[in-house]
């Protein structure tokens, strides 16, 4: 009779421990899942870039400098991003963006890298608002751009020091007007085998209208000057216009996480005719 009670007061001990274990190790369990829930954000954004409107091989159009259109090599694509940001405070995350192109069209007419998918410079960095008041906010985004393309590599860049601000006026109760620029500078960083120095400048002022809670208007106009020379050449200050672009269409909320941008690309703002236009859209989704 002793030994059977010490054998169920033994049995009782143990269990009551491993439960107490369990509890604990859920305790664990929940509260690591909640932080991450609470601070790990993961987005995907992808560009679509059809063919010109009178295109005859499918592949997307390309413009000179004097604004004419010229055969382009590369294929309708899709470029992707997916962006995983860790929130160190409510407003700021560090992120990193990994990036490649899936190849949709013909890849015959590509020089090199034409696999149905091509890896990007992949992105690192922090983002946040700067600044807001009232409608009015400053969002900003401070990065490096790691040399994983395989264009970096054989041009022999270390990486892609850049940085992206976003100023925006939204619409309010008071207008359905909205309207902000992108300014993006991206400075190149040499290795020693590299022969170029370059940088870039970018800016891109845009026009909203909301027209319900599902559908808003966009223009957008973008315009690039960019320093690409040999070592010593020019002036570090000289630069050229590279881009003069523009977009028109329209957002569709789909849900609170998912919404579609189609639109027109014209890709050039100098001569607008079918061979220098061509379809496209953004693709923004919010994962977790």
């Amino acid at each position: 009779m002793k030994l059977t009670m010490l054998v169920v007061l033994a049995t009782l001990t143990l269990s009551a421990t491993a439960q107490e274990t369990a509890s604990l190790q859920d305790k664990v369990d929940n509260s690591w899942s909640a932080t991450v829930v609470k601070k790990l954000r993961i987005n995907y954004f992808s560009e679509l870039l059809g063919p010109g409107f009178d295109s005859q091989d499918g592949n997307i159009p390309d413009v000179d400098a004097k604004g004419n259109a010229v055969d382009n090599p590369e294929p309708t694509q899709l470029w992707n991003q997916i962006s995983f940001g860790w929130h160190v405070t409510d407003n700021w995350r560090l992120i990193f963006n990994p990036r490649f192109t899936t190849q949709l069209g013909n890849r015959d007419d590509l020089p090199s890298d034409n696999g149905v998918l091509r890896t990007e410079d992949f992105l690192t960095g922090f983002q946040g608002t700067l600044w807001s008041n009232g409608p009015w906010s400053v969002w900003i985004r401070p990065g490096f751009r790691l040399p994983t393309s395989r264009a970096s590599r054989d041009a022999n860049w270390g990486g892609q020091a850049e940085w992206l601000h976003i100023i925006d006026r939204a619409p309010g109760t008071d207008t359905k007007w909205g309207v902000g620029m992108w300014t993006m500078a991206r400075a190149y960083l040499p290795t020693g085998e590299t022969t170029n120095e370059r940088w870039r400048l970018y800016n891109a002022p845009y026009v909203t209208y909301t027209i319900n809670d599902k559908w808003r208007a966009e223009v957008f106009y973008e315009n690039e000057i960019q320093h690409n020379q040999p070592r010593g050449k020019r002036a570090y200050n000289y630069a050229r216009n590279t881009l003069q672009s523009g977009m028109t269409g329209v957002t569709y909320t789909i849900s609170p996480s998912l919404s579609v941008f189609p639109f027109i690309r014209y890709y050039t703002v100098r001569k607008l005719d079918p061979s220098t236009m061509g379809l496209g859209a953004w693709i923004s989704a919010a994962l977790l």
